[in-house]
């Protein structure tokens, strides 16, 4: 429950989850300081923006939230893959794009505005009092956030806001728009289909030499050897230099008192909770169902189990576990139940508690003030930080000495050895293979493809450590002999052969099913199995055959029992007959005409925001006005990981 209600509270517009997630999203990392990048300076910006700049501690932030989400999800190299360095480094250009034509038009925000916007914020909130100036700078300080930050952040979400009801302001969504809408999104139809894929009749292609060279001659262009290289590199490794070095303890005392404020607590508590849902249930339904519950909390306030009480009655998951919800501090939890719990006395068992979710009963078991944590209680992680950090140092220093060293001295191995430092191959590869030890090969594979043979490149940061290469051999891409293809020819040559006898199979069905056979005899002939889909609707998807896209447009239109002309997308062709339609319920679609109404209209308007913003993005483009330092901010994203 406790997840499912930080899921809802971050549920907010792009806009607001980039600007104000820097510090919505540091109260949960809050013990990361966020200047941890070693060498890399936070005082650079990432990108100028016309008259505006991201700074580089701003990228920092949202890049490292957004990979705290997606981590569990992506391996580091889908993460590399994707570049997500340089999707958020855009997004952030995209917002102060749209900031300076803000301002551009005459938008401002006052300073009323600004405090009504942080006044929103329960964390900000005590009772409906604000939580005064001290406080205020306190949360912001732990956070790593200065007001001037903060509430710069605020104005800027505000500008866009503003910028965005402008905008779009004359967007609108007509009655005939949504009840389209709605019949596409809920009319459906089931199918009886079967399907012909060309790699069903591989087993039926029998290959000749000579048709193999034949195929071979008539397609040189499509088998070129790519140019591969090898190389070595001396790897200087920062892990290996932490396991040799030891901690000092007055450098760890210092390190702790410089950022105490990053080694706060806030209060938390932590409490169990029996949920009874109510969400879509009509007012009478709520009704009973507070009656329950009242019973409930008055058997929970006279003595009763909790524990067993939740596993009885709550409708949450944390019920298997007497609804125990753990710790959580402010701002974890929608605002009406953070407010009972921080509000009730340890062993207290509060009222009924409504909230959007349902109905609550809390009981609060343990709470912790807010404070500092003690030195002893953090040197661990003090400790591990501040020695990989010096290791860090340590590292970078030792490469850069070894990549000069080389300037002078040809002998590999002996520069290697003398700084302890270990000397690796890669064997041949080409662009895009080998180096699989490394997530951060960018930078390396480009210097290896760069250099000359025998030349020595520069030392390169990677995970853990510094890398110095040297161009062992390069082979020159090259015109592939039969020898070196010959299995890439023949699976090549097979895979055609049965695209072939695919075609030739479905032009045979279509003639038959143009020519009055059944839908029956034409399987049959094909001698295809008959399947049965379940209720598709438009853009559904048949396990055999991928979308039904291409296939809507027909099946949505046929009556029953008609088949429909087959059709044919990357090689596998799809026959198929109507055998039901479900047509759409007017009273259902009239309940939800409103609800798709305002879902229709605010994508309408995204879209508008959308390519106002690609428009004037392109014109600063075209003007010189947006200029962004890929390298730091490859140097930052390698940094975080």
């Amino acid at each position: 429950m406790l997840d499912f209600f930080r899921r809802q509270k971050s549920n907010l517009r792009w806009i607001w989850i980039i600007l104000i997630g820097v510090f919505s999203v540091t109260l949960v990392t809050m013990y990361i300081p966020a200047g941890d990048l070693g060498s890399v300076s936070l005082t650079t910006d990432v990108a100028e923006v016309g008259d505006e700049s991201v700074s580089a501690r701003e990228f920092q932030t949202a890049y490292r939230n957004y990979l705290n989400q997606v981590r569990s999800q992506l391996t580091p190299e889908l993460i590399q893959a994707f570049q997500f360095d340089r999707q958020i480094v855009d997004s952030l250009v995209d917002e102060y794009v749209m900031i300076a034509e803000a301002k551009r038009l005459g938008l401002a925000v006052s300073a009323v505005e600004i405090e009504r916007k942080i006044l929103e914020s329960p964390i900000f909130l005590e009772g409906d009092s604000f939580i005064g100036l001290e406080r205020y700078e306190t949360v912001l300080l732990q956070n790593n956030l200065t007001v001037e930050e903060f509430e710069s952040n605020v104005r800027n979400q505000i500008l866009l806001d503003k910028l965005f009801s402008f905008l779009t302001s004359p967007a609108s969504v007509s009655n005939e728009e949504v009840e389209n809408e709605y019949r596409n999104r809920n009319e459906s139809v089931q199918l009886d289909y079967f399907v012909v894929d060309a790699p069903d009749f591989e087993d039926d292609v029998e290959l000749s030499a000579e048709a193999q060279q034949e195929f071979f001659e008539s397609n040189l262009a499509r088998y070129t050897i790519p140019e591969r290289r090898s190389a070595r590199y001396i790897y200087v490794d920062t892990v290996k230099i932490r396991t040799e070095m030891e901690p000092v303890e007055g450098e760890l005392l210092a390190y702790y008192e410089e950022n105490k404020a990053a080694y706060a607590l806030l209060a938390r508590v932590r409490a169990q909770h029996i949920l009874f849902k109510t969400e879509g249930m009509t007012p009478e339904e709520v009704a009973a169902i507070r009656d329950s519950a009242t019973d409930v909390v008055t058997r929970a306030k006279s003595g009763e189990d909790f524990g067993e009480l939740a596993r009885e009655f709550s409708e949450d998951t944390s019920a298997s576990n007497g609804g125990d919800l753990g710790y959580f501090g402010t701002g974890q939890m929608v605002p009406e139940f953070e407010s009972v719990a921080f509000n009730l006395g340890v062993g207290g068992t509060s009222d009924l508690v409504e909230t959007d979710f349902g109905i609550h009963i809390i009981r609060v078991n343990e709470r912790e003030d807010q404070r500092i944590r003690p030195f002893e209680e953090v040197r661990i992680a003090i400790e591990s930080l501040v020695m990989f950090r010096q290791a860090a140092d340590s590292a970078a220093q030792i490469a850069q000495s070894i990549a000069v060293e080389l300037l002078n001295n040809d002998d590999f191995e002996a520069v290697a050895r003398a700084r302890g430092a270990e000397i690796r191959e890669t064997g041949l590869i080409a662009r895009g293979e080998g180096l699989e030890e490394f997530t951060d090969r960018v930078e390396l594979e480009s210097q290896i493809f760069g250099l000359q043979e025998g030349a020595v490149g520069s030392a390169i940061a990677v995970s853990n450590g510094y890398v110095i290469p040297s161009v062992v051999e390069i082979q020159p891409a090259h015109q592939a002999s039969f020898e070196e293809v010959a299995d890439d020819v023949s699976e090549d040559l097979r895979a055609e052969k049965a695209r072939e006898l695919a075609e030739e199979r479905a032009e045979e069905i279509r003639s038959g099913l143009a020519e009055g056979q059944s839908f029956e005899a034409v399987a049959r002939t094909a001698g295809l199995e008959i399947k049965s889909s379940e209720a598709l609707t438009r853009g559904g998807s048949i396990e055999e055959f991928g979308s039904t896209n291409t296939l809507d447009r027909q099946i949505f239109s046929l009556d029953t029992g008609v088949p429909g002309t087959p059709v044919t997308v990357a090689g596998k062709t799809i026959a198929f007959v109507v055998t039901d339609k479900q047509e759409v319920d007017p009273v259902l679609m009239q309940a939800g005409f409103e609800d798709l109404h305002t879902e229709l209209l605010f994508r309408k308007k995204d879209q508008l925001f959308a390519a106002y913003n690609r428009e004037v993005r392109k014109r600063m483009e075209d003007d010189g006005e947006i200029v962004i330092n890929d390298v730091l901010v490859g140097q930052i994203a390698a940094t975080i990981g």
